[in-house]
């Protein structure tokens, strides 16, 4: 109705104002690019979660893997509290979704850890945005307990005994599996890369076999001397000879937690006692690389390795010609 139109426009005009009163606090200008931004983002803009939301919506994430972590994250502070306003970021709210995460939601204190991150990026997204005056998260202690994470990696012969199983024809699909995860072990990609793995990622360089891209989790590149491990490279050449085109994908593959599961069913059969994930092939990859003495610069070049060190400043540069030379020395 006219009525309800009109009050429409009372409450937007008075959202104004008050935002208009937050910028000369801070001494900032009301312009009209300012204006438009404030009035196109949904929802209500003195809401937290809302904000959240718009946020999601909208960025533009490198790696599909973030985007899914930050609607984690969402999901878990609409439970928390589904209407948080900016007055009421503080200390005290903070702690508390810190232990309802920890207490209620029975996380690890690295998985707590983790969750925080999305929150103070998009509280600091807030700040440079004008709805909030200052970074509510500056001089907060959380204090989230670190969790020991058990690393499990297969030595060779255990590999050995995965590789060798036989399995019957009703079983082909547990068969497809096990391929995966033994070429992880000989490459290092995790399972998301190799989801996404196609064959036009495959390339001869200088009469040796690499397989190249970038990781599904940061986006950044991986370069794998696939050439360097002989059984790696067989069941790839083996997979490769059923794809036609450059675009097609080279692995069967199914959703993240079956596949786990399958594999601890893989390493019962191999009477292998150790539980195993699609995490335990890159670092028993790992292991292997370190174990030759292979030079650190190298080892995150094949990785992707996303810390921004010296070293890692020096992978980017790396081409694959320096790799030749650096595994044949």
């Amino acid at each position: 109705s006219h009525f309800e139109f009109n009050q429409a426009i009372k409450k937007k005009v008075a959202e104004l104002y008050e935002y208009a009163d937050k910028l000369a606090l801070t001494g900032k200008p009301l312009t009209l690019n300012i204006m438009r931004e404030f009035f196109e983002r949904r929802g209500d803009k003195t809401s937290v979660n809302d904000y959240v939301n718009e946020y999601i919506r909208t960025y533009k994430f490198n790696a599909i893997r973030t985007k899914k972590k930050y609607q984690t994250f969402e999901k878990l502070l609409n439970e928390f509290n589904p209407d948080i306003k900016f007055v009421n970021l503080e200390e005290r709210l903070f702690i508390n979704f810190r232990d309802f995460l920890l207490e209620t939601k029975k996380q690890a204190g690295n998985t707590v850890d983790k969750y925080f991150e999305p929150f103070k990026k998009i509280v600091k997204d807030a700040v440079r945005r004008d709805y909030l005056p200052r970074n509510p998260f500056e001089n907060v202690e959380l204090r989230i307990p670190k969790s020991q994470t058990n690393r499990v990696a297969l030595f060779e012969d255990e590999i050995e005994k995965i590789r060798k199983l036989k399995f019957p024809k009703s079983e082909s699909s547990i068969s497809e599996h096990r391929d995966v995860f033994v070429f992880q072990c000989y490459s290092g990609l995790y399972y998301s890369d190799i989801q996404q793995l196609r064959k036009s990622q495959v390339q001869l360089i200088h009469g040796k076999r690499f397989v190249l891209g970038n990781r599904a989790k940061n986006g950044l590149p991986y370069t794998i001397p696939i050439y360097f491990f002989p059984m790696g490279e067989k069941i790839l050449l083996d997979k490769l000879s059923h794809v036609q085109n450059d675009d097609d994908l080279i692995f069967y593959t199914i959703e993240e937690p079956p596949y786990n599961r399958m594999l601890k069913k893989i390493a019962g059969k191999a009477g292998i006692n150790k539980i195993i994930s699609n995490k335990t092939a890159r670092h028993s990859f790992t292991d292997r690389l370190i174990s030759r003495n292979i030079s650190e610069t190298t080892v995150k070049a094949i990785l992707g390795h996303e810390k921004k060190s010296q070293v890692l400043t020096d992978y980017y540069e790396q081409k694959p010609e320096h790799m030749i030379r650096s595994l044949n020395a």
